[in-house]
């Protein structure tokens, strides 16, 4: 613009794991025989996928539900500015349901998915059928009280999800509202349940998979966004480490050589 400049600065946000944690994860992979490119983020990766860039240009929060813990991530002005999470995730759902209805996990799993809902429009008086597992009797179970059961874990996850959020920035705007990701998102009326419950628009997100077809469910979207992240060409910084071709003699390699194999 003309103009001379005598300083430049940049709000940086830092992504970082416990090294030994990440090496045993590369390891594991590697010693099977398959090569690792790249370490992405997994709810980053999910993202990026499934949050268009008019949201996250007018402002977004992303909240994947995993297995044990809930990330937020927070897109204003197009780019990533909060990243934090909350100790629960779908475990916390499932263990709930068994203690509950006296099940084992194995029956509240298959409960929670098969016919789990996080809002139900009506009372319902339906029974649903639960599999017999080994010490525990097969005795069916009431719709309403599993729904209930999801529910109220659901309602602490999202409160939990705006109170964390909160003690970063006390007034966050999210004109786009919430997208939903992870397993426990497709548990049906869990984007009603967020509009009711938070009073904001709220939808799930689901990536689309090969030939832009949508992926065969949340469960799924990890996978799904990762492959799709690798499709974007990012840059490898990995690869000149891989000295080795894919064979038994580079498992074996790998035992006496430093990580990645150089």
């Amino acid at each position: 613009i003309g103009l001379q400049g005598a300083r430049l600065e940049a709000d940086i946000l830092t992504l970082t794991t416990p090294q030994g944690s990440l090496d045993a994860l590369v390891r594991c992979v590697q010693d099977q025989g398959i090569d690792i490119q790249e370490v992405v983020f997994g709810p980053l990766a999910v993202a990026e996928a499934t949050v268009s860039p008019g949201e996250r240009e007018a402002g977004v929060l992303v909240i994947h539900i995993g297995t044990a813990v809930t990330t937020l991530l927070v897109f204003a002005s197009g780019t990533l500015q909060i990243l934090d999470q909350v100790e629960i995730g779908g475990r916390h759902i499932t263990n709930d349901i068994a203690v509950v209805m006296q099940l084992s996990l194995r029956q509240a799993e298959h409960v929670k998915t098969t016919y789990g809902s996080a809002f139900l429009e009506h009372e319902s008086q339906r029974m649903v059928p639960v599999p017999p597992d080994e010490g525990y009797a097969p005795a069916p179970v009431p719709e309403q009280l599993l729904s209930d059961v999801i529910r109220a874990r659901m309602e602490e996850i999202l409160d939990l999800s705006v109170d964390t959020l909160a003690q970063q920035i006390p007034t966050v705007a999210l004109p786009a509202g919430i997208v939903l990701t992870g397993g426990s998102a497709h548990l049906p009326g869990i984007g009603t349940l967020a509009r009711h419950h938070l009073g904001l628009s709220a939808r799930v997100g689901v990536p689309r998979g090969p030939r832009d077809r949508l992926a065969p469910g949340t469960s799924w979207s990890v996978a799904v966004s990762l492959a799709q992240w690798a499709e974007k060409g990012e840059s490898d910084l990995a690869r000149e480490r891989e000295l080795l071709p894919t064979t038994r003699l580079r498992r074996v390699a790998r035992r006496f050589l430093p990580l990645g194999g150089g």
